[in-house]
């Protein structure tokens, strides 16, 4: 005879009824517990989030690094007498008509202007909304700051391409780009190619040469 085990009925009860609710929504009464995680699986999510704040750090550290260089090299342009650039300059919205004086404009990207980019670009993939770091639009002359090598922005492959496409529509817009590096501006070679340009071109400039 097999064993024998005496379940209360109050108790026998409790599991019929446990058991009738399981059936009846389908689960299981453990179905509820959650597998545990593997090391594996917690070492790689760990991993994933480091290298995302890794890569925010890294690209906070290039922008600042950018915006320094800017100021730097906006400093020098004073310094010899530069007719006075605009910053940030919307080349290509203001191509299209967009009017940066009109209040209804300065709404992000507004539908509007969206629709006149979209019509241009040299394969008709459209424009997008680029500015300048520094532009002369009298004389369509714009010059670009990059940051160092592989610290983000314009120096990353993808940003290295977007940039070689700005910089065609720029130019079929009749545009002249310069765009130095950080190096560049410390070195004081990208003041004075700029100077060497603006003469050739017949634009006042003092004779003062910025010294590295």
């Amino acid at each position: 005879m097999g064993a024998f085990s005496y379940v209360p009925k109050t108790a026998r009860n409790a599991m019929s009824a446990e058991e009738s609710s399981s059936r009846l929504l389908g689960t299981s009464s453990r179905s509820h517990l959650s597998p545990p995680q593997t090391p594996a699986r917690s070492m790689a999510d760990g991993s994933s989030r480091r290298s995302s704040a890794a890569n925010k750090l890294e690209k906070e550290k290039a922008k600042a690094e950018r915006e320094k260089h800017e100021r730097a090299f906006d400093i020098q342009l004073r310094s010899v007498g530069f007719p006075a650039s605009e910053r940030q300059y919307r080349f290509a919205a203001i191509a299209t008509g967009w009017d940066p004086d009109d209040p209804r404009g300065s709404a992000k990207r507004g539908g509007k202007l969206r629709k006149r980019l979209q019509g241009g670009g040299a394969l008709g993939t459209g424009l997008g909304d680029w500015r300048f770091d520094f532009a002369w639009p009298e004389l369509k002359i714009a010059v670009e700051i990059d940051g160092a090598p592989g610290k983000g922005g314009h120096t990353t492959a993808k940003g290295y391409t977007r940039d070689r496409v700005r910089d065609t529509e720029a130019m079929i817009l009749g545009w002249t780009v310069f765009r130095f590096t950080g190096s560049h501006v410390q070195r004081g070679y990208a003041i004075n190619a700029l100077i060497r340009a603006f003469r050739a071109i017949g634009a006042h400039i003092t004779d003062q040469e910025v010294k590295s």
